[in-house]
């Protein structure tokens, strides 16, 4: 089972309809991936977790083990359940169930990550002892819901099956690069051999056939080969091949001395991280590795005092990345240098701002859908005071903005003055107003220039900030230009539905059929008679978090800002739309919130960097080891 992969994620696809995006309604991914995995450290799976022969987790009572991209988290079937643990066993005697226990008298073996980012997991299953094996799917994180006012609860990933009952056995699958899962077949009359199958949605829904006579495939870190067990040579003893996904181009890697005495099997092939070794079982149970490249096939490398089933586990490294400046104007702007082009520097790699919104400083009334237009739009978030251009916004603008660009301003003039809009104007930039009688109407006057007709409606109450701008996020990820869906932000008057939003609402539900997201209390009991799907929480941190786990299930980047004052979290949030990754907040004076430690704990395996917003004022800066912690493997962390 290859535990460790050096590609970009790839998500697994529709075809699979219990993965983690479709269960969840996922907005896009974002686009971070780990780095530097290098050759990775061994790990064995003998009745408990091993790394380089040392016992590290006891309560992982195992035989077979899968990790995460970045090493972060072990994947196992424990009892029955399949569950995930983290990389120091810290919580292996009370792992994360993935999937609860099966039905009375069924099997399960041989679960693995689907995906470079763990969008999900694949494991065989039987129902009895004389039934077929069939593969198994679910997401990759438990399900969320609100069960107690203090806590998110999480129930078992809804499983089902991946392949048809048609009396063949179906095991030992390895998913890959997403879109690319391996499995053994075999028949289960007698005198059958086993197969090697592969399974690519995205290029063929079809199930095929890649070699005959072979059994235990694992899938290369760069999905473009198999390693594979089947009998040759000297005494037909079992030997670990290679060949491409078509089945053509076969290497031997190993093989046994013509002199040698007894049998010389060889089973349960793992590839390092950079693609270049396989390690795998000998006859004794003990670990052997060889060149992948078949150039050392009688002269493999045997690794004293290390015994079981290897899985060779990653050592990337994660980020977390402190964005701030000396005032909100100054945040903002590095937030926007953070992702954004210098439009003067041919030579910057950062992609080109396609316009800029501007929202005023001091309140955040029309600026509460801001960050799903800056998704729509692509471009950054700046704030300046109602009547005067601040400098630095001005600075930042004319940096990412050539002349010609277009500005939206929220809000009346009340809001950013006729001078600010007439200053623009003269610089040669393309200025838009977007406003309404108040802050409901602005909110809709932005939805509308996000997509009149969108697919995703999320609501929020407009009386405060942290639920609109952790909806935001969420709807700006949805707004990427060319992506299948479009999604907008409309406000509430706490627990009252204002009549236009009420409009908006009955005119869209009908269109569409659809129920439309409301995140907090007050939004889900403005919106009751719509049945809404809600995502409220005992306060703002569980309610961010929730929205993180409902939006973002497979998460690659996440943010944390402040929950106690608004302006890092609305740049911020703008930010998070455009690379697809949640806002979640924090106190901001002491730890991480519970919720949103909780949270990154059990998305480690797909998170590669955590943005904070904000500087020491804001979020304390023993935060940043903290997050480091919650999201690394053991190649652990850098700060920025």
């Amino acid at each position: 089972m290859s535990s460790n992969r050096s590609r970009r994620y790839l998500a697994f696809g529709a075809a699979v309809a219990t993965s983690a995006l479709a269960a969840f309604g996922g907005a896009p991914a974002a686009q971070a991936s780990h780095s530097g995995n290098g050759n990775g450290v061994l790990t064995t799976a003998n009745g408990g977790i091993f790394v380089n022969g040392t016992l590290l987790a006891s309560g992982a009572t195992t035989n077979e083990i899968s990790w995460t991209a970045d090493g972060s988290r072990a994947l196992y079937v424990r009892n029955g359940q399949v569950v995930t643990s983290r990389w120091d066993a810290t919580d292996a005697g009370n792992p994360q169930v993935i999937v609860g226990a099966p039905a009375a008298g069924a099997e399960r073996a041989h679960p693995s990550w689907l995906g470079l980012d763990s969008n999900g997991v694949v494991w065989a299953e039987r129902a009895s002892a004389t039934d077929p094996w069939q593969l198994w799917t679910a997401g990759g994180n438990p399900y969320c819901c609100m069960a107690a006012p203090d806590t998110i609860s999480l129930q078992s990933s809804t499983a089902g099956p991946l392949t048809a009952g048609d009396g063949y056995d179906y095991t030992y699958p390895d998913g890959g690069d997403g879109s690319v899962l391996v499995f053994q077949r075999q028949s289960r009359l007698a005198g059958s051999t086993p197969e090697v199958w592969v399974y690519n949605p995205k290029a063929n829904p079809t199930m095929r056939k890649v070699v005959g006579n072979a059994s235990h495939p694992a899938l290369s870190p760069d999905g473009t080969k198999v390693a594979f067990v089947r009998p040759a040579g000297t005494g037909s003893n079992q030997q670990v091949f290679t060949s491409d996904l078509s089945g053509g181009n076969v290497v031997q890697v190993t093989d046994t001395p013509a002199a040698a005495a007894g049998p010389d099997n060889h089973d349960f092939p793992s590839w390092s991280p950079n693609g270049q070794t396989l390690a795998f079982r000998n006859q004794s149970g003990g670990v052997e590795t060889a060149a992948a490249n078949g150039s050392a096939q009688l002269t493999h490398t045997a690794l004293p005092g290390i015994t079981g089933t290897p899985f060779y586990r990653s050592q990337t490294r994660e980020s977390v990345t402190r964005i701030s400046g000396s005032s909100r104007y100054a945040t903002a702007a590095a937030v926007s240098a953070y992702r954004w082009a210098t439009t003067t520097n041919p030579a910057d790699p950062r992609p080109t701002a396609d316009a800029v919104v501007l929202s005023r400083s001091d309140t955040f009334a029309d600026a509460l859908g801001g960050g799903a237009l800056a998704g729509a739009k692509q471009g950054p978030l700046l704030m300046t005071s109602p009547t005067v251009l601040d400098g630095t916004t001005a600075a930042e603008i004319d940096r990412v903005l050539d002349p010609g660009g277009r500005i939206y301003l929220l809000g009346g003039t009340g809001a950013i003055s006729l001078a600010i809009e007439t200053g623009l104007l003269a610089k040669g930039y393309e200025v838009e107003r977007l406003q309404g009688a108040n802050r409901f109407d602005t909110s809709i006057a932005i939805a509308n220039k996000i997509n009149p007709n969108p697919d995703v409606v999320i609501t929020a109450t407009g009386a405060n900030f942290p639920d609109a701008l952790a909806a935001g996020a969420a709807a700006g990820a949805y707004n990427t230009p060319g992506g299948p869906k479009s999604a907008v932000v409309l406000l509430t008057s706490d627990n009252v539905l204002p009549a236009a939003t009420k409009t908006y609402l009955d005119a869209w539900t009908v269109a569409t059929g659809q129920k439309p997201y409301a995140v907090g209390v007050q939004a889900a009991n403005a919106l009751a008679p719509y049945a809404p799907i809600a995502m409220a929480g005992a306060d703002r941190y569980q309610t961010a978090a929730l929205v993180a786990y409902r939006f973002f299930p497979n998460m690659k980047v996440a943010s944390l800002a402040t929950g106690a004052n608004w302006p890092d979290a609305l740049a911020g949030g703008a930010l998070m739309g455009v690379l697809g990754g949640p806002l979640l907040l924090t106190p901001g004076t002491g730890d991480v919130n519970k919720y949103s430690a909780y949270l990154l704990n059990i998305s480690s395996g797909s998170v590669s960097e955590v943005l904070i917003f904000g500087g020491a004022g804001s979020v304390a800066t023993t935060n940043d080891d903290q997050l480091g912690k919650l999201i690394s493997g053991p190649g652990l962390y850098d700060k920025h």
